[in-house]
């Protein structure tokens, strides 16, 4: 008997031994470059490793390019900022109005790299996958307008499926005003069901 429980306690060992060398073994799970929202743009359009690769590679060189906008603009912005608070206390509305100016003018270099990054990366995307990265992105928004009513696992389904459909749509529209008017239409769709 205790021959046998020797036996049984050496084989234990050895096999834990085998599983541990395995697991030592195994390749480790692919670390993706991307962080955040392009983390999620990779995982829900399906991108590609190549694709995941040129897509970091855009967003280092936009955050390179927005280091430079900002230690070249930054005390700029900095000033206009405290104009538009000094006259905002003074309740000067000709000087406010100036500061916001001033303020917006700066700012929309910040606003181009932003804008540019969003249309390289666009152009690296199949059309499929622009159709499921707008069908996420209008999800994700409905389901955060909407996260008061405490939606149901169905009712995020049912929003998912109104937003993926919408996402076809969305994909081949640029006019701002057309956009709108989808996701107007899609939000009050998911509104009425939710009311049921």
């Amino acid at each position: 008997m205790r021959k046998c429980l020797n036996v049984l306690f050496a084989a234990c060992v050895i096999g834990a031994s085998v599983s541990s060398v395995m697991a030592k073994n195994k390749p480790a799970p692919k670390q993706s470059p991307l962080k955040g929202e392009y983390a999620m743009l990779a995982r829900e359009a399906g991108l590609s490793d190549e694709q995941v690769v040129k897509v970091a590679q855009l967003v280092a060189k936009n955050k390179q390019e927005l280091s430079q906008w900002k230690a070249q603009n930054g005390k700029q912005i900095a000033a206009a900022k405290k104009a538009l608070e000094q006259a905002r206390k003074a309740k000067d509305k000709e000087a406010s109005a100036k500061a916001k100016a001033e303020l917006k003018k700066l700012e929309s270099g910040k606003a181009t790299l932003s804008k540019q990054l969003k249309e390289d990366i666009q152009s690296i995307l199949t059309d499929e996958q622009k159709v499921k990265w707008e069908g996420f992105t209008l999800y994700r928004s409905l389901t955060r307008k909407l996260a008061k009513a405490k939606l149901t696992k169905e009712q995020k389904a049912q929003i998912r499926k109104l937003a993926d459909e919408a996402g076809e749509e969305l994909s081949k529209v640029n006019d701002n005003a057309a956009r709108k008017k989808i996701i107007s239409r899609v939000e009050k769709a998911a509104r009425a069901f939710i009311k049921k």
